[in-house]
């Protein structure tokens, strides 16, 4: 029988950076001499590789087996190719009638070892992943844990999508260094946000045989590849204010500082927050700020209630100093709440305030903003300057 060389066909992903340009790592279970279109097949998806042992790879180790499902989904059978020992892929049927287009062409043509290139591989997952998010009727046509072998029915080219058990919103988005949008699928720790990179797994593989030959391998271990960033909580500021005097406009400032360094190095330089901000009210009710993914999940963030207004107390009951500690729930909220509540303290006494915020700009200088209330209306004041020095 005439044989075509090619080129194993672990299809990578390339990644948003260097780390994650590397192929898949394979390992082989059994090989068969010649091309079985019947075989049964297998796949393991071990998360973490035996080169990682970061700390931030052993919180992902911890999770692999109960908490990460990895997805299969058969995009395309394969054909045999007349006169050798090789094949090629068939219809991308439902994915293509799905929003999918060329998919079967493109995939045919990557296959050929002169022209399949990872970029080219990544871009068709891409592709495919697309429409498998956009679809809502596509199922994964096997799925199991991490680290654990999933049996295939037999040969075809599989959608591997490696997401957090029980996450409902696991699809994302992210911009690369060079500006492309990718999609990715999250998986998350208690410290860190795994971002994994859909990609296409061709079974089964040709790899080289100790002889000089080669042998068609059914049972392939692949290594997917992903991106780690550390996870950054959210402070929900609220303040509750019970009663109100009409005309006089009330604003509330409260200090937030926090400092933090991790004893496992997870964050690496030690992080550090102070900030002043404001609640202004026109009327009873309540209101809030949110400072979003500012804080390292861990820290502890201490919010003082420094100006409360010239006729406002802190209600009865209520602390006008709070301390709280950034973490994720067990429905995986990283969005911590401090409540304040105050009350007219029936002193008659009006005023205003006036915050100044200075922030650094890309110029080098500082841009500075100012926002308050007076007692002559309900409206927030703003208005900022710069200033182009150092």
């Amino acid at each position: 029988m005439k044989m075509k060389k090619k080129w194993m066909r672990m299809l990578t992903a390339t990644a948003f950076a260097a780390i994650l340009a590397l192929p898949f790592s394979v390992s082989a279970v059994r090989g068969s001499e010649s091309l079985d279109l019947t075989a049964a097949c297998s796949l393991t998806a071990n998360v973490v590789g035996t080169e990682t042992e970061a700390v931030e790879e052993a919180e992902l180790s911890q999770m692999a087996a109960d908490n990460i499902t990895v997805d299969l989904y058969k995009v395309a059978d394969i054909e045999p190719v007349d006169g050798y020992d090789d094949y090629k892929y068939g219809s991308f049927g439902s994915y293509e009638q799905q929003g999918g287009t060329g998919l079967q062409d493109t995939a045919n043509e990557l296959l050929r070892s002169d022209s399949g290139t990872a970029e080219g591989w990544d871009l068709l997952a891409q592709d495919v992943a697309g429409v498998v998010r956009e679809s809502g009727s596509l199922v994964p046509t096997a799925s199991g844990s991490a680290d654990t072998a999933i049996a295939l029915d037999g040969p075809g080219l599989y959608l591997m999508i490696v997401r957090q058990a029980g996450l409902e919103d696991y699809f994302k988005d992210v911009v690369t260094e060079d500006g492309t949008s990718r999609i990715v699928t999250r998986v998350l720790s208690g410290h860190y946000e795994y971002n994994f990179i859909p990609a296409l797994v061709s079974l089964p593989e040709r790899m080289a045989a100790e002889d000089g030959g080669y042998e068609w391998v059914y049972n392939v271990v692949v290594n997917p590849k992903h991106s780690t960033s550390y996870r950054y909580g959210s402070l929900r500021i609220v303040k509750d204010l019970a009663s109100y005097e009409d005309g006089n406009p009330a604003t509330f400032v409260f200090q937030v500082e926090s400092s933090y360094a991790d004893d496992a190095d997870r964050v690496g330089a030690g992080f550090t927050y102070s900030n002043v901000v404001a609640l202004h009210f026109t009327g009873p009710g309540s209101q809030e700020i949110l400072l979003e993914n500012v804080f390292p999940v861990g820290a502890t963030v201490s919010v003082e209630e420094v100006y409360s207004g010239s006729s406002y107390s802190t209600a009865a009951g209520t602390a006008g100093l709070q301390n709280a500690v950034i973490q994720v729930d067990a429905a995986g909220d990283d969005t911590v709440t401090v409540l304040f509540t105050n009350e007219y303290n029936n002193s008659g006494n009006g005023g205003g305030s006036v915050v100044n915020s200075f922030e650094s700009n890309p110029e080098g200088g500082w841009t500075w903003t100012q926002s308050g209330s007076d007692s002559r209306g309900g409206n927030v004041v703003t208005h900022g300057a710069e200033n182009a020095e150092n």
